[in-house]
């Protein structure tokens, strides 16, 4: 039978400090392409061979500068658009709980995003786009096409 008599024994042990991680989302902007434009009325060849050349980085930082003043992320998630019309997240964290909630905020910014560039793309075109919300937490953009009649 054990017998304590008042020593005690000790172990240490080390708890290493949690290593950060690195965090990296990547979405596609939605493509302008023929079924688009045929879906949305619009025919004009010039308009076409316009919209092939201007260059989008420009409207793409647009559209995530409105959905970012629409969702609101800490400083430590970086997003940006690169070169090629992605939309990059990037941040550290060191827990699980962290990565979720930054998987949730960068898809809730690349959803607006997309939304955003749809609406903008919608205004090219000459609609007047309102955005709304439905019961089922989608979007909707309604939109009205600018014709004069004669």
């Amino acid at each position: 039978m054990p017998c304590n008599i008042g020593y005690r024994v000790y172990a240490p042990i080390k708890i290493p400090a949690p290593v950060p991680q690195e965090f990296k989302s990547k979405t596609e902007a939605p493509k302008i392409d023929a079924e688009l434009l045929d879906r949305l009325g619009e025919t004009d060849p010039e308009f076409c061979e316009w919209l092939k050349e201007l260059d989008i980085k420009a409207l793409l930082e647009q559209a995530l500068k409105k959905a970012l003043s629409k969702v609101k992320i800490p400083n430590s998630l970086k997003i940006q658009v690169s070169d090629s019309g992605y939309l990059e997240a990037q941040a550290s964290y060191t827990s699980e709980a962290q990565k979720a909630k930054l998987e949730k905020l960068s898809a809730k910014v690349a959803s607006q995003f997309q939304l955003e560039v749809m609406k903008m793309i919608a205004e090219l075109l000459d609609y007047e786009t309102a955005v709304t919300e439905d019961k089922n937490g989608g979007w909707v953009i309604e939109g009205e096409k600018n014709e004069q009649s004669s």
